[in-house]
């Protein structure tokens, strides 16, 4: 059985690049990075991180701006409309679940 984020993200990114192909119609750029992190027994981990074990201490904080974000985490290019890509980045995360 396909668990159930493997079918609500790459969905979601889908009408993103659906979203994002209208808006550049009218003239506007965009680039899209992702990340992919999970939360269990109050320890953020990474799951788009370069190596299998990582020791990195995750954390929420608030930036200058007041926005959240959770610290030392890759970000990843992302096209939305390129299934292939969305796929290997779905891999990539659960890889290290």
């Amino acid at each position: 059985q396909i668990p159930a984020y493997h079918i609500l993200i790459p969905r979601a990114i889908e009408q993103v690049g659906q979203y994002k192909n209208e808006l550049e119609r009218d003239g506007w750029e965009y680039d899209m990075q992702v990340s992919f992190v999970e939360i269990y027994n109050e320890t953020i981990r990474d799951l788009l991180r370069d190596e299998e074990f990582d020791d990195s201490k995750h954390e929420v904080k608030i930036g200058p701006d007041g926005r959240r974000y959770v610290s030392d985490i890759n970000m990843v290019p992302l096209e939305p409309t390129d299934s292939e890509a969305v796929e290997a980045v779905m891999l990539q995360a659960a890889k290290y679940r």
